[in-house]
């Protein structure tokens, strides 16, 4: 499946800020996750707009290992410039 990303009216890719987040394992097989965003300074007052979903742990062990590479070519990028 091929992912698009969401814009704004401009054409920028839209990027709320995270807030906040948190994670657990519920019915003993499944990894959940909240994370929080806000897309404003108001939204961010007002607590931001949560996100919660449920996958497996190869999904989150997938998602992670992303995330990882991603921060790593930031680091990466940093160091050399």
């Amino acid at each position: 499946m091929e992912l698009t990303w969401e814009k704004d009216e401009a054409g920028n890719i839209r990027l709320p800020r995270l807030v906040g987040y948190q994670g657990g394992v519920a019915n003993g097989d499944l990894l959940i996750c909240q994370l929080r965003v806000a897309g404003s300074l108001d939204e961010f007052r007002a607590g931001g707009t949560a996100l919660q979903w449920a996958m497996s742990a190869d999904q989150g062990r997938q998602i992670a290992q992303q995330l990882i590479e991603a921060a790593d070519q930031i680091d990466h990028a940093a160091k050399a410039g």
